[in-house]
């Protein structure tokens, strides 16, 4: 896991492409509510697992994102901080780096689901504040526990997108609620950054979206830009499923900016 990793965000500004789809289905979120707040995650304690099915929810007035790592048992808050936040070096802290989801715009609803090995983990947001520290240093980091309960099965998913290590493919989409089933397909460890404009925005400014969002989010976006929501980067052969909600008339971009791989769909009703 990177720490003080800065958020990675879709530059706007390859040629679109059009599509249309089935109509979304009708499913709520998970029960674990997850409120990210500026600057606090509220959510429960406990998860029967391995599954995990995070209801998360931005109420805050700026972009936030869930990095997500597996610590050891008995790790406190205060080192997990010091770890995962302020570049410490405490062996042993970090047992594995599952992921966790990409930016979630003011107002977004995402749900999350997978499975986890149980254990302890640890949830923060990285993204940079206004005054150069990051969510996570003003206090955005939280803790929780996840039990063998024998509780395995993911939400049924009405599309999927696959995670291959040449493409992302993605389906046609309609605007609304989706449940999307999200699998890596390839041999690389993949991501999918997700973010739509209204169809037909001026994309010249595009590339200042990175400069915004490190810059503390200041000000008004140089583009009318909205983050439903994305996935951190998953190993080979995992599945995460994430309910999206698309705007009509949007183009999206669906993006691994590591691995330089970038699909655009235009949503219409």
């Amino acid at each position: 896991m990177k720490q003080l990793a800065l958020i990675p965000v879709a530059i706007f500004a390859v040629t679109l492409v059009a599509a249309c789809g089935s109509d979304p289905p009708n499913r709520s979120v998970g029960p674990g509510k997850v409120d990210l707040a500026d600057f606090s995650i509220t959510m429960p304690k406990t998860f029967e697992g391995p599954l995990v099915d995070f209801d998360i929810t931005n109420s805050g007035s700026v972009a936030h994102e869930l990095d997500l790592g597996q610590v050891e048992p008995g790790t406190t808050l205060e080192e997990a901080s010091t770890y995962f936040t302020e570049g410490g070096t405490e062996s042993g802290v970090l047992i594995a780096d599952p992921g966790g989801a990409t930016t979630i715009g003011p107002g977004a609803r995402l749900g999350y689901a997978r499975t986890l090995t149980p254990g302890t983990y640890v949830l923060f947001c990285a993204i940079p504040a206004a005054d150069g520290m990051n969510h996570a240093q003003h206090g955005m980091i939280t803790m929780f526990t996840v039990t063998d309960a024998n509780k395995s099965d993911l939400p049924k998913a009405d599309l999927t997108i696959t995670l291959d290590d040449d493409a992302i493919a993605v389906p046609p989409l309609t605007a609304g609620t989706h449940v999307v089933a999200v699998t890596n397909i390839g041999t690389l460890s993949h991501e999918m950054n997700a973010g739509g404009v209204p169809i037909g925005t001026d994309l010249s400014r595009g590339e200042e979206i990175g400069t915004w969002m490190e810059g503390g989010q200041v000000g008004p976006p140089p583009l009318p830009i909205e983050f439903p929501g994305g996935l951190k980067s998953i190993a080979p052969g995992v599945t995460v499923v994430l309910t999206l909600t698309f705007k009509a008339n949007h183009t999206y971009m669906f993006s691994d900016d590591t691995n330089g791989l970038t699909t655009l769909i235009d949503v219409h009703e």
